[in-house]
């Protein structure tokens, strides 16, 4: 096959038609061939997991954030200022 790549893509006149040709040949073979079916299932399955994990640990990350917020600003208003003793 590559022989074959190589004379057609030798003429500048049919460079742009071979290459076109190449590639359909290219992109209708990769639509036939269902070797790698299962592995890009896979793909698929652990870039969905990847995406619902960064959304939901951007929505933890944000929540924990508003909550230590109201935390620490609950405690700072139950601190009393102690009364100091003259002696």
């Amino acid at each position: 096959m590559a022989d074959a790549v190589r004379t057609e893509l030798a003429s500048p006149a049919s460079s742009v038609l071979a290459a076109i040709t190449l590639m359909r040949r290219l992109f209708t073979s990769l639509l036939g061939d269902e070797r790698g079916q299962d592995l890009a299932e896979y793909m698929m399955l652990g870039a969905f997991i990847g995406i619902v994990s960064i959304l939901v640990w951007t929505n933890i990350v944000g929540l924990m954030g508003e909550r230590y917020t109201e935390y620490n600003a609950n405690v700072n208003d139950l601190w009393v200022t102690p009364e100091l003793s003259e002696e």
